[in-house]
């Protein structure tokens, strides 16, 4: 439309596009993210491992021996976790 045109409404959904792209890249997400383990009420929660990462996805380390996959249903139990409280 001819009375949007100072708006510059293409201008300004090509600078969105870029935004969202930078701020969307999870590797730089995972450089921005402490490097060491941090602990909290007996979790131990890895840093990210950059190497690992890519634009769409962020990976961490395995947090240890003792740790249990979300989709083991039989290991949660087994480690005595009330499934009704994990969300």
């Amino acid at each position: 439309m001819p009375s949007s045109r100072r708006l510059r409404p293409v201008e300004v959904t090509r600078s969105l596009e870029q935004t969202t792209k930078v701020e969307m890249d999870l590797r730089l997400e995972a450089r921005r993210c402490p490097k060491s383990p941090r602990y909290r009420e007996g979790c131990r929660l890895p840093g990210p491992k950059v190497d690992w990462s890519a634009r769409a996805v962020t990976s961490s380390p395995w947090s240890g021996s003792t740790a249990v996959q979300m989709s083991d249903v039989d290991a949660l139990r087994a480690a005595g976790h009330d499934l009704n409280k994990l969300d």
